[in-house]
């Protein structure tokens, strides 16, 4: 458009062609006369990563935004994000978006104790999974779908106690009020 008449500049098409880019979450282009064109842009803020399968049963690392829009890397960059599991690009759109709406509320809800999950599984969105480094020990927690908060800071405080109680359990079931089950990875009940 260099060189054009700022009334010959297709305000709608340059708008449309901004927002063709997967980064970009909303996108205004207005003149300003006499010479001048305003662009502003909102891009995408990445939640978490995820992995896209391959056609050779490999998986590419991607990003997702908090309304589930895959965010394909253009260079590289350094995000310390978790990564979500049980997301895909072949699940529809709506499936997609409830699944990361419930990651984000667990983040939100957890605050500073999210900085310990690395991976969360949200497969079920009705009970999420969450991986994280406890005492050196990477555990599984099923959370469920609210009061994360409150579940992770009882397993937290409750930590030292089980470890003594079940020494090879890593994973926990906090679904119940006022209980921390031990699942069993084999056959068997639960702890």
């Amino acid at each position: 458009d260099y060189g054009r008449s700022l009334y010959m500049l297709p305000i709608r098409q340059r708008r449309l062609q901004l927002l063709e880019n997967p980064w970009v979450a909303e996108a205004s282009v207005t003149r300003v006369w006499p010479n001048r064109v305003r662009v502003h842009i909102t891009e995408r803020v990445p939640v978490a990563w995820i992995q896209i399968p391959g056609e050779d049963q490999s998986g590419r690392p991607a990003l997702i935004d908090g309304e589930g829009n895959i965010l394909q890397l253009q260079q590289p960059g350094d995000f310390k994000l978790p990564v979500l599991a049980g997301v895909t690009p072949r699940q529809a759109e709506d499936d997609r978006k409830l699944r990361v709406h419930r990651f984000v509320k667990l983040l939100r809800d957890v605050g500073p104790l999210a900085e310990k999950i690395s991976e969360v599984d949200a497969a079920d969105p009705s009970n999420l999974k969450v991986m994280q480094d406890e005492s050196g020990r990477v555990v599984t927690l099923l959370l469920g779908d609210r009061q994360f908060k409150r579940r992770l800071e009882k397993f937290r405080l409750s930590y030292p106690e089980i470890q003594k109680r079940a020494p090879d359990s890593s994973i926990f079931d906090l679904r119940i009020e006022g209980s921390i089950l031990s699942v069993p990875q084999g056959p068997g009940q639960a702890e």
